[in-house]
């Protein structure tokens, strides 16, 4: 009978005295990926940190080769062989891809870095995961997508030495578009035929049923199952990690249902990073996109910059982007990692800057210099990254809800606590956010309930009146529980009036949400599709260049 490589046993751990883990347990098997799921705040989190040495835990034993281990540390898992890839990313933004790497394990020679063997090390890492990643770039140019392979890359740099045997990742893939999430998976099918043991957590259950050889549910901090993937399909996955079936529906529109009148019209829109380079047109290309219609040419290569460089900080600029909202329906922008995507969010909450085009709201032109000029034109911005853009960690849930809404709760130049608390607590309700009170820490929270966070600061805000509401990966690191009750919770303010632009990564979320879908490629939208259109095939056929 094969012996865990690592294997933890009555772990309990509790924070302000609430458990957050109680008497959990899991076995990790050399040359096996160990799938973990669960509803956001079940406890996943904490155990991973737990095995990681992030934290330790009230009561319980964790074992490698038959000895018993005290991780007080990271440092002390790193030398037990144990490493994690966080879900909230944790590269230094001014140093190199390279120099992330490697940090903490630097090589050195006569006491001074090695800046060869940093190069060198740093290319090994990043050729084992077959992604072109700059090297030389600084982290914090690098897109979301490839800072998350270079924390990977860390991951097994620090097994070169032969001393890497658990890799732990945190929802992986929650940033990452199809293609290189096959990639990524790729390479651990082939770390696991090299005998690494893996434990995934990941709320995506078909790539759970895809990659998984195990799987462990757990639920109010407790394991409540653990067996092979194949006898526990979604069907059982679900009902054990929420604990009621979850309805798969539409949240589109009901059909026939009309949308109401335009609301932000934006023409010929572009960006300053793209501009800095001449942009040609293609031939006998009309910029915009028209429902059903069928793509625009190819557009040519910018003269001086390239389509996925990563200027002003972000990883791709706007060539061309001309569509309308309206009120009552929600419109998916789509398109793979460096599309230009976020920036057409970013340039339209004046968070970019402009260099073409026109944006109007309710046919009044706009051009927000800052963030809060938006804001207080009633757009709201739910941004990709949650931790570094949108939430203030360590205030409590009731500031980070209410910041947007602050001006309709002061009286006499007061904030008036009691309605404060009243609507910090509405919100909390409604969405089921899990904490333990409303001036708990947000740094507290599980991933998924620090995102619904952030949409209840626009549902708060949306009293009395939110024009527009862009979210970005808005179901990023959510549970399958909690996805389901953003959808609803975005359908509920498209039918209040609110028109709503959702960019996601995900295909099978786009159209099962979306009543009209914006594709984008290499910063110019190429088309549009609605109806019968909306399929994964047509999509994959607009973003990925032919």
């Amino acid at each position: 009978m094969p012996v865990p490589v690592l294997s933890a046993a009555g772990i309990t751990v509790r924070y302000s005295g609430v458990p957050a883990l109680q008497d959990a347990g899991i076995e990790l098997y050399p040359g096996t990926i160990h799938a973990l799921a669960g509803e956001n705040g079940a406890g996943k989190s904490t155990l991973m940190r737990v095995l990681a040495g992030a934290r330790e835990p009230d009561n319980g034993t964790i074992t490698a080769g038959g000895q018993v281990l005290r991780l007080r540390n990271p440092r002390d898992a790193h030398r037990a062989g144990i490493r994690m890839i966080q879900q909230e990313l944790s590269l230094v933004p001014g140093l190199t891809a390279a120099e992330n790497i490697v940090l903490g394990a630097e090589p050195r020679r006569w006491g001074v870095i090695d800046r060869r063997m940093v190069r060198l090390r740093a290319a090994q890492a990043i050729a084992s995961l077959g992604v072109p990643i700059d090297a030389e770039q600084p982290a914090g140019r690098l897109s979301l997508a490839h800072r998350q392979m270079t924390e990977i890359a860390k991951a097994l740099d620090a097994g070169g030495a032969g001393t890497l045997r658990v890799l732990i990742l945190d929802e992986p893939t929650a940033i990452l578009p199809a293609h290189e999430a096959d990639a990524l998976h790729e390479r651990l099918r082939a770390l696991r035929a090299n005998g690494l043991a893996i434990l995934y957590c990941s709320h995506r259950l078909d790539e759970i049923e895809r990659l998984a050889d195990q799987v462990t549910v757990l639920r109010d901090g407790a394991c409540v199952a653990t067996g092979p993937v194949r006898e526990m399909p979604a069907s059982v996955l679900i009902p054990l990690m929420v604990g009621r079936a979850i309805e798969r529906q539409s949240w589109r529109a009901a059909s026939g249902t009309r949308p109401g009148p335009v609301v932000l019209a934006v023409d010929h829109l572009s960006t300053a990073s793209r501009a800095r380079g001449a942009v040609a047109r293609a031939p006998g290309a009309t910029p915009g996109a028209t429902p059903g219609a069928t793509p625009r040419a190819t557009p040519r290569a910018t003269v001086g910059a390239r389509a996925g460089d990563p200027e002003m900080g972000f990883a791709a600029s706007v060539a061309d982007a001309s569509f309308v909202l309206r009120a009552g329906e929600i419109v998916g922008l789509i398109g793979l990692v460096g599309a230009g995507r976020s920036e057409v969010a970013l340039a339209l909450i004046g968070a970019v800057q402009r260099s073409g085009g026109s944006v109007t709201l309710r046919d009044v032109p706009i051009r927000p210099r800052w963030p809060r000029d938006a804001i207080r034109r009633g757009i709201g911005y739910v941004p990709e990254d949650r931790a570094a853009s949108a939430l203030i960690l360590h205030d409590p849930v009731r500031t980070n809800i209410t910041l947007a809404a602050l001006r309709s709760l002061v009286r006499w130049g007061v904030v008036e606590r009691v309605r404060e608390r009243l609507v910090t607590q509405r919100w909390t309700d409604a969405l089921r956010i899990k904490t333990r009170s409303i001036e708990t820490p947000v740094q507290h929270l599980s991933g998924g309930n620090q995102q619904k966070v952030v949409l209840a600061r626009w549902l708060a805000a949306a009293d009395p009146s939110l024009s527009v509401l862009i979210a970005d990966e808005p179901t990023r690191g959510v549970d399958v529980g909690a996805r389901s009750e953003i959808y609803g919770t975005l359908r509920d303010l498209a039918d209040k009036g609110t028109a709503v632009l959702v960019i996601t990564s995900d295909l099978a979320e786009a159209i099962a949400l979306c009543d009209r879908l914006l594709v984008m490629r290499e910063g110019w939208l190429v088309g549009e599709l609605a109806g019968d259109d909306r399929t994964p095939e047509r999509a994959a056929s607009l973003m990925v260049p032919s």
